[in-house]
């Protein structure tokens, strides 16, 4: 399965192209409800991880930027997980 996921969502409000999804999926702005943007993102939640992962990026995807992916792979590669590939596109 393939799923777009931005793996910081305190993060993303401040890189991605769309400052408004804050708002629109959540009600709020980022700084009014930080602790549940913390417990929804998957960063924060990688030592959960159990399956083989697989990270592809277009380097230039203006909306969920690159930083977003690398983060995520290097939490899992940094707790251990040996199933985890990351790779990148330059589109």
């Amino acid at each position: 399965m393939i799923r777009q996921v931005m793996t910081n969502l305190i993060s993303n409000a401040g890189t991605t192209d769309s400052p408004s999804f804050t708002v629109s999926h959540f009600g709020n702005e980022i700084w009014e409800i930080a602790d549940l943007l913390c417990a929804c993102s998957p960063v924060l939640n990688v030592a959960n991880v159990t399956t083989p992962t697989l990270l592809l990026h277009g380097m230039e995807d203006p909306v969920d930027t690159e930083a977003q992916s690398m983060m995520f792979y290097a939490a899992l590669r940094d707790i251990g997980k040996a199933d985890v590939r990351y790779i990148r596109f330059p589109r």
